[in-house]
């Protein structure tokens, strides 16, 4: 009797076997299949449309955001960093569609390893040199960057310029989320050298891109000022734009292929002391034929309105603070479509709350000195978003969350990049929304992204919340939920069923976050 092996199949059988598997068992369960064999890798990541890799990175710098107000010629931060990434196989690599580079700091999720000194820009540019298919590409800072405080890494912007400059031709979805508190470019260092201008370098690459989001430290007119693979106006003299000396404008539109454009405006930042603003004005135009949407959000300071950058004044921005969106959809396209309902949002913050004030003094007592740096992550300030109004003067059950995406998503709407999990891959919602788009999963698409593994979906952002309510604590970083004690540094991931069972675990825990050797234990070793 004849021996058969199920490598002897033919390959068009395999994958559809394959595609057996991929449709109905864990995702897990796949994935251990994909490990059999050469064979089975190949033929089974070739199923993924929409393949994708998230990896995180942890940042540091000798210069810390809040003394610094720009970047100039003469600044040297010294920046080291640890890179995550090791995806499967190199053929994963070169059918990967996206890819997205989480970054944290000390403060926020500690390393087993040392830092190195070195350029993430070079480590990122040998692995888009095997990337043969990538579409997508996220730089997303984690909470914990703008907020409870900016001793945080000083991260030039003139990095993400050189990273835009390195990125492949094939990518057409672009999002860099620094929570603004990357330092903007000098005057100076700009007129010396173009490159080092976030601005320009996205404004070469502008004319192919088809989903793009921005929230960074700096955003001005030159984002809209070299379009070199423009079409010129073949009715310039009648042309609404090129007559009002709009042509950047016009050159835009007749040439783009952009879907979907989202600016977050930095803090403070206005008609009256932005370019950018004044530069999209066409562009935001409801009256305008326009194929693409765009989406500006303004961020104020309702505490300090005189606010000019995201450090200046030097007090935190989330006291008193509200996000208002600007778009050329139309007021009656917002009013009637859900798609289209950008809502502003506004929120507050305050502490160091009650709970972590008590340990704080408990610590105190029990040290006969001091410690800076369990001073600083134990000083937890409470955050919270009000997403939807209350009739009394308490917020009413569900309208507020401490979760910034969430918050996020409520603006931005349709218009939102998410992930399908707690630092997944992340992809613009237009993407996935109907079926045989590239990362189209579910008729569900907005995802819960506790980092407890829940993956929860929901059919509507309402939905989401309601979930939060019910299945996860309403103060993240601040109290005891079921039993566990959470680490009080926003942003670690060691919160609700991920918290400890005693407080004696999370301080052990929070020597992983100090950035200089706990003056409790003075013997205490930290990696630099």
């Amino acid at each position: 009797m004849p021996e058969y092996n199920i490598q002897a199949l033919p390959e068009e059988l395999l994958e559809t076997v394959l595609g057996f598997v991929k449709d109905s068992a864990p995702s897990e369960s796949y994935w251990n299949c994909l490990k059999t064999c050469h064979q089975w890798h190949r033929i089974g990541l070739g199923l993924y449309e929409g393949l994708g890799y998230a990896a995180s990175a942890i940042i540091e710098s000798d210069s810390r955001r809040c003394d610094v107000r720009e970047g100039d010629s003469q600044s040297d931060f010294n920046m080291s960093f640890n890179l995550d990434l090791a995806p499967p196989s190199h053929l994963y690599l070169s059918l990967m569609k996206c890819l997205t580079i989480h970054i944290h700091h000390r403060r926020v999720a500690a390393s087993i390893s040392p830092l190195s000194r070195g350029d993430l820009v070079e480590s990122l540019e040998k692995v888009f040199s095997l990337t043969k298919r990538l579409t997508t590409f996220s730089l997303r800072f984690s909470d914990g960057w703008d907020f409870p405080r900016l001793d945080v890494p000083a991260v030039p912007q003139s990095m993400l310029a050189r990273l835009i400059s390195v990125l492949p031709d094939t990518v057409i979805n672009l999002e860099l989320d620094t929570a603004g508190t990357d330092l903007p470019p000098s005057t100076e260092l700009i007129s010396q050298n173009a490159e080092y201008h976030l601005c320009y370098q996205i404004s070469k690459i502008l004319m192919r891109l088809q989903h793009l989001r921005l929230r960074v430290g700096h955003v001005c007119d030159g984002l809209h000022g070299r379009h070199p693979n423009a079409r010129p106006c073949q009715r310039a003299e009648s042309c609404e734009f090129c007559a009002t000396n709009e042509q950047s404008a016009c050159a835009f539109l007749s040439s783009s292929k952009m879907r979907s454009m989202t600016i977050w405006l930095p803090w403070g930042q206005t008609a009256a002391n932005n370019s950018f603003v004044r530069a999209s004005a066409p562009l935001l135009n409801p009256s305008f034929r326009n194929p693409t949407i765009f989406l500006l959000i303004h961020q104020i300071d309702n505490r300090n309105p005189e606010r000019t950058s995201i450090v200046d004044p030097a007090i935190t921005i989330y006291k008193n603070f509200s996000w208002t969106p600007q778009s050329n959809v139309s007021n009656a396209l917002r009013d009637r479509l859900e798609y289209f309902r950008f809502k502003s949002i506004s929120g507050s913050s305050h502490g160091p709350v009650k709970g972590v004030s008590i340990r704080k003094a408990q610590m105190e007592q029990d040290r006969s000195r001091p410690c800076t740096e369990h001073e600083i992550i134990v000083s937890t300030q409470l955050r919270r978003f009000h997403i939807s109004p209350s009739l009394g003067t308490r917020p009413e059950p569900g309208s507020t969350s401490p979760y910034s995406y969430m918050a996020e998503q409520t603006v931005e709407n349709m218009l939102s990049w998410t992930q399908n999990s707690h630092l997944g891959y992340r992809f613009p919602l237009p993407e996935a929304d109907e079926p045989g788009k590239p990362f189209w999963k579910h008729t569900k698409l907005w995802r819960c992204r506790f980092p407890d593994g829940c993956k929860e979906r929901c059919e509507t952002l309402i939905h989401l919340r309601g979930h939060h309510m019910y299945a996860h604590p309403g103060s993240l970083h601040h109290r005891e939920w079921q039993g566990y004690q959470p680490c009080p540094s926003l942003g670690c991931d060691r919160i609700g069923a991920n918290g400890f069972k005693a407080w004696a675990e999370v301080e052990e825990h929070l020597l992983g976050h100090h950035l200089e050797p706990c003056a409790f234990l003075r013997d205490t070793y930290r990696f630099r």
